[in-house]
């Protein structure tokens, strides 16, 4: 399983909310949440491209900072096996 949690705030309002959703990790999808909350946009984004949760209905789920070559790895995921040479030799 895959956990996603929101931390969400407001300036205008005083209100902080909290969204928790569990996922499968077979194939973790899940509705975005960026046209109630625009600024979810890019955590969204990464969170596809890093743990491969997908988003239904964003409106642009193109990678951020993987290099090609690793897109669809979901390197930060504790059962990634491709660390450290995946991930060491785009260091260099």
């Amino acid at each position: 399983e895959l956990e996603n949690v929101y931390h969400i705030a407001s300036y205008i309002h005083p209100v902080v909310l909290t969204l928790k959703a569990i996922l499968p990790r077979d194939n973790p999808e899940i509705e975005s949440i960026v046209e109630v909350y625009w600024n979810a946009n890019w955590y969204e984004r990464e969170n596809y491209e890093l743990f491969g949760v997908k988003y239904i209905n964003h409106p642009d789920l193109r990678h951020l900072v993987l290099p090609e070559e690793m897109l669809g790895e979901w390197p930060l995921r504790k059962d990634y096996e491709g660390f450290p040479q995946n991930t060491a030799k785009n260091l260099v």
